[in-house]
């Protein structure tokens, strides 16, 4: 509901003013003098000021000012109500900020068209700007990884080009020469996540985005599951702590996202629990959908940090060192629901967490 904040010395025409308004529909805040009306337009912020110029104390031309220095009223519409229309008064007013004036005595239609055209105007402005902040976002989000997985390729490259020759003439630099690999490898992780992410925040507004998310090949939950596991093997060194247990089966969704997905559920078990600690990846067909659940006995979440799964919140990363943007649930989760599933977590601090994930399967 658009609020109006009323400021006048005169208690008859400010109540008329505030009863016109409420029968509008419009909810109204009165206030009898400047000091009291900026209290109340720092408080409550309204969404437009009517005020009143000559008031004893802090007149109309102050509280502007005082409007317009400070930030979280700014921006707010101004209008002027005075019996003092001379030009020059007129100017100063719009000088100091004022958005119009309404010259006393003024009748209801002139004043419901004002407060209608400065609340338009206000609400163009503010899309504008959503607009092009959207714009500048997804510009800068979806061109500044690309830039940074250029450069970061050819670093990468050369490190494993170098890692054989290095460790026939200098074995004291292997070590090294490893480190700044697997920090290469971790930042181009990193980089494809942000990409991902930026996709599919794209997909609610692009048909286009959705269609290239449609499946042209069937995911094997199986075949992709051990590829995932695979490639967290050699990293975590921890093939004793992995169970598996999977039945496969076809399932409507792309490979490379079914993977993605898994490797982030794992990945995300792995970090969060010690070695020694079992992770168990359990997969089977029931009815027309596929369940697979991804069960550590790691640190756990507590409920505050379940309802923050999102973008860049890393949980624990005061007291663990783990690297990570904590964009892996969160993509998970995204791509699972893009493509018809159930996402669900249960988690007990200092117990481990379970995601239990369902997708349809495919129908020939």
């Amino acid at each position: 509901m658009t609020t109006i904040l009323v400021i006048e010395d005169e208690p008859e025409l400010r109540e008329e003013i505030v009863d016109l308004l409420q029968f509008e529909g419009l909810a109204a805040l009165d206030a009898a003098d400047g000091i009291t009306g900026l209290e109340l337009a720092v408080s409550q912020a309204p969404d437009l000021i009517l005020c009143d110029i000559m008031m004893p104390g802090m007149d109309g031309y102050a509280v502007l000012q005082e409007i317009r220095a400070r930030p979280q009223t700014a921006s707010v519409p101004f209008v002027f109500m005075t019996a003092k229309a001379a030009r020059g008064d007129m100017r100063h007013g719009m000088e100091l900020g004022a958005n119009d004036y309404l010259t006393k005595p003024f009748n209801r239609r002139e004043l419901l068209a004002t407060i209608d055209a400065q609340i338009t105007r206000q609400r163009i402005i503010e899309d504008r700007y959503d607009n092009q902040l959207e714009e500048l976002r997804l510009s800068v989000a979806a061109t500044l990884p690309h830039e940074l997985r250029t450069p970061l390729t050819t670093i990468i490259g050369y490190a494993d080009l170098m890692s054989d020759e290095i460790r026939e003439r200098c074995s004291d630099l292997s070590p090294m020469l490893d480190r700044v690999r697997d920090a290469g490898w971790r930042l181009f992780r990193l980089i494809e996540n942000y990409l991902l992410y930026v996709q599919l925040e794209v997909v609610p507004l692009s048909p286009e985005s959705i269609i290239n998310l449609n499946p042209r090949q069937m995911s094997s939950a199986c075949a992709d599951t051990q590829t995932a596991i695979a490639q967290l093997s050699e990293q975590y060194q921890r093939d004793n702590d992995l169970e598996v247990q999977l039945q496969d089966a076809a399932l409507v969704i792309e490979p490379t996202y079914f993977n993605k997905i898994v490797f982030e559920l794992i990945d995300n078990a792995l970090k969060f629990s010690e070695s020694g600690q079992p992770v168990q990846i359990v997969g089977w067909s029931e009815g027309d959908h596929y369940h697979l659940t991804v069960t550590d006995s790691g640190i756990g979440m507590t409920e505050e940090q379940l309802t923050s799964i999102g973008a860049f919140v890393q949980f624990e990363r005061r007291i663990r060192e783990q690297q990570g943007s904590g964009l892996g649930l969160l993509l998970a989760r995204r791509l699972c629901l893009l493509h018809q599933g159930v996402f669900h977590v249960n988690s007990q601090p200092g117990r481990g967490t379970q995601v239990h994930l369902t997708f349809p399967l495919f129908q020939d």
